[in-house]
C-alpha cells in the first residue's frame, strides 16, 4: 500500500488499519497489523506494550517479529528494561520519540549491544499517554522518514491498537511463531552455506529473481535486515530443520 498520495492517501491508510483493528479479536490478529502498518510506512517490524501505572512492570508486550519472542522473556527476567531509564523519560514528553545510539552511553554500552542483536536501535516510539502518564508504547523498527501527516495518522492507528487490545484484554509475551515453507527453507540452508543467489538459482532450477524473493519473504517473518542475519535466525531458531 503506498502512503506518498498525500492526504487522500493518509486518509486510506487510516481508514483501512481502523476497520481491521475494529475487526481484530485476539492477539494475533493485531500482530498481523502491526507487522502490515511497519512495512506500509517503510519499518520492518513494529511492537506494541503497556506498562501498569508507574511504568514497574508489562501488562503485556506484541511483537510483530517472530525472532524477538524468547528474546523478551530473557529481558523482562534479567530486568533490563530498570536499564534504559532514558526510554521512559523521552516517552513522557514527546509525542514521536526516535530511539537512537547515542541515547546510551557510549558504543560498548551492555545494553545498546543487546539491543542492537534484535534490531531495536534506530527505532522510532510512540508513547501513549492518558491523563498525563506514559502507559503504553508502540515501537517501530527502522528509521522511516515520516512526514507530520504520516506522524499524526500513525498516533492515530496507535491508540486504536491499544484500546483494542485492551478491550480484547491481552496479556503476556506474545509474537508470531515463524514457519517457512519447504522452499523457503531450501534457499536458506543454501544461503547458510555461503552460496550465492545465482549459484541457488542454477542448483534449484530457478531464476535469482526468485530465489532473492524467498529470502526477502523469510526475512519479513524474521524482521531480519540482510541475508546473513536471515539466514543465521533462521538456524537459531531451528527453522531449517
Amino acid at each position: 500500500m503506498s502512503t506518498r498520495g498525500g492526504g487522500s492517501g493518509m486518509l486510506e491508510l487510516v481508514e483501512t488499519y481502523l476497520a481491521r483493528i475494529r475487526g481484530a479479536e485476539e492477539p494475533h490478529a493485531i500482530i498481523d497489523i502491526l507487522g502490515d502498518l511497519s512495512r506500509s510506512l517503510g519499518f520492518r517490524s513494529g511492537i506494541l506494550l503497556e506498562y501498569t501505572p508507574g511504568q514497574t512492570e508489562l501488562v503485556y508486550i506484541l511483537d510483530s517479529n517472530a525472532a524477538r519472542g524468547e528474546w523478551w522473556e530473557d529481558y523482562v527476567k534479567r530486568g533490563l528494561r530498570d536499564r534504559v531509564a532514558m526510554y521512559s523519560e523521552a516517552l513522557r514528553g514527546e509525542s514521536l520519540v526516535r530511539m537512537r545510539a547515542d541515547r546510551f552511553s557510549g558504543p560498548d554500552d551492555p545494553v545498546l549491544l543487546y539491543l542492537k542483536d534484535y534490531d531495536l536501535i534506530d527505532c522510532i516510539a510512540v508513547p501513549v499517554v492518558q491523563q498525563g502518564e506514559v502507559v503504553g508504547a508502540a515501537v517501530f523498527s527502522g528509521d522511516a522518514p515520516l512526514n507530520d501527516m504520516q506522524q499524526m495518522a500513525l498516533q492515530l492507528i496507535v491508540y486504536n491498537l491499544f484500546a483494542q487490545v485492551r478491550s480484547i484484554n491481552g496479556r503476556g509475551i506474545i509474537a508470531p511463531k515463524a514457519s517457512l515453507t519447504p522452499r523457503e527453507k531450501q534457499v536458506l540452508n543454501l544461503v547458510a552455506e555461503g552460496m550465492t543467489s545465482a549459484a541457488i538459482a542454477t542448483d534449484l532450477g530457478l531464476s535469482a529473481r526468485t530465489v532473492n524473493q524467498h529470502i526477502e519473504n523469510v526475512a519479513t517473518k524474521l524482521g531480519t535486515r540482510n541475508r546473513v542475519q536471515t539466514a543465521a535466525e533462521a538456524i537459531r531458531f531451528g527453522l531449517l530443520k
